[in-house]
């Protein structure tokens, strides 16, 4: 590996709740990096052995957050910045930085991409498939929607892991979630489309695709929630809508979107991550080697489009299930589930198991452990 390669820095953004994503350090090292981690000292990834550096994320008495990341991202304006949490990108930007613009973003087009409430009039200016939708003021304006077109989703902005979105079938469910919802921005009201729900992951070079993959959601905690269980799949029109949306957020580094097909076949957007979503690691098992992609990045330098494999291919390709979040969903709730987890299933299961790396193991166990513990014993952990 040529040493310019292994002297690039990736400055890793983190707070403390992201085990679902720890396979990112390893990626990173694969692709040559110098690991920097700016995250709390509870956060996974400081027990991996791929991180180089660690660098506190708790704020000082003198210093906000938002001034803690300015401080790192102009130290390492040569890094390739890796954000993994949408609230750490609202208060980094909520601060306004005007001289720092990570990943190509600014806060106008970062509130573009990361609200909801945006997001629905700058993918519709460009001419991006959006559910039909508007962003709605007051509670008689989202019962009037919903009364015009039936069943409607609505969507609100600063909750996230579809905690923020609610579906509705009249107009009395529209109200009653009006009430629940935060509404400081509105609310936008969209068409609900019938069909499969996905995520894509993308590696982009300033608004040009190196890498990208596409799955569905086989499970999840809760049904807007994140997966924790996903089939990779290439339908139709996706490299299309990958071309389409990566050139619009001119983004740089790793994000993603989600989208539905409705029943005819056709993609619709939901929404940008100017983040990392959860799924990186899956990249191998579609055939796109990510840390390749990753490494382009580094050496800045041009690359070709690392696609999926084709849709026929992928159709026997091993389901992903998450660890631990679906084998501890499977051994409280589903125990049908458990089957992907025993000897000759086909799925990812006991191979994405972090077996090389085992201080971040004890430590997604012990997180694991203490989150089912609070679930299932909840007075062992109540105040006296």
């Amino acid at each position: 590996m040529p040493e310019t390669i292994a002297k690039r820095k990736v400055l890793l953004i983190a707070d403390a709740h992201l085990h679902l994503i720890w396979p990112l350090p390893r990626l990173f090292h694969q692709a040559g990096a110098h690991l920097v981690l700016l995250a709390p000292q509870t956060q996974l990834f400081r027990h991996s052995r791929f991180v180089d550096e660690w660098i506190d994320l708790q704020p000082g008495f003198q210093e906000t957050l938002g001034g803690r990341i300015a401080t790192q991202l102009a130290a390492h304006r040569d890094a390739l910045v890796v954000f993994t949490s949408q609230p750490l990108l609202d208060v980094f930007f909520a601060e306004a930085h005007p001289a720092l613009t990570p990943n190509g973003l600014n806060a106008e087009l970062w509130r573009a991409l990361a609200d909801k409430s945006a997001f629905q009039a700058w993918a519709t200016a460009r001419h991006l498939p959006v559910p039909p939708g508007r962003l709605c003021a007051t509670m008689d304006e989202a019962v009037a929607w919903v009364e015009q077109h039936g069943v409607a989703m609505l969507k609100s902005d600063g909750v996230h892991g579809g905690m923020g979105v609610r579906k509705v079938t009249d107009a009395d469910e529209a109200r009653a979630a009006w009430q629940v919802l935060p509404t400081t921005a509105g609310i936008i009201v969209q068409n609900y489309i019938e069909g499969d729900i996905g995520c894509t992951e993308l590696v982009l070079q300033h608004g040009r695709p190196v890498a990208w993959f596409a799955s569905t959601k086989e499970r999840s905690v809760t049904h807007f929630g994140a997966s924790i269980v996903r089939r990779l799949v290439h339908p139709p029109g996706m490299d299309e809508l990958v071309q389409a949306v990566s050139a619009a957020s001119g983004f740089h580094g790793l994000c993603g979107f989600d989208w539905i097909q409705d029943n005819d076949g056709k993609l619709w957007l939901l929404e940008f991550h100017p983040r990392t979503p959860s799924g990186f690691g899956w990249g191998r098992y579609a055939g796109v080697d990510v840390p390749a992609a990753v490494r382009t990045l580094l050496e800045d330098r041009p690359g070709p489009t690392r696609a999926p494999l084709p849709a026929e291919q992928l159709a026997r390709a091993p389901l992903c299930c998450y660890f631990p979040a679906h084998f501890w969903w499977a051994l409280t709730q589903q125990p049908r589930d458990l089957k992907y987890w025993l000897p000759g299933s086909n799925a990812v299961s006991w191979r994405n198991v972090p077996l090389d790396d085992p201080r971040l193991l004890a430590g997604v166990l012990v997180f694991a452990l203490r989150q089912l513990f609070r679930r299932h014993c909840p007075r062992w952990f109540s105040t006296p």
